[in-house]
């Protein structure tokens, strides 16, 4: 369900510079939030969480997952997009 959900995002970023998957970051942001989790600033810490590499579906467990910088990234890219768009 949720790779239903993540397939919504259009990725906007560098794919040179990617080290998560959308899929894996909106599986991150929203097992963060069903744990209570609402703040970004609270998955810098998160990050490090075995349980949330697993719910993340990480390939690599013991690799940090994303943190609030690149989830912010990921919430505001539709609002940087149209603002670019704005200006052209």
């Amino acid at each position: 369900m949720l790779t239903q959900f993540a397939a919504c995002f259009t990725d906007y970023r560098d794919p040179a510079r990617i080290g998560h998957s959308v899929a894996s970051l909106v599986r991150q942001r929203v097992y963060g939030l069903a744990l209570d989790y609402e703040d970004l600033n609270d998955h810098d810490a998160l990050r490090d969480d075995p349980l949330v590499a697993v719910l993340a579906e990480s390939t690599d467990l013991a690799a940090p997952g994303a943190g609030k910088c690149t989830l912010n990234r990921l919430e505001l890219s539709s609002a940087t997009v149209e603002g670019r768009e704005r200006y052209k």
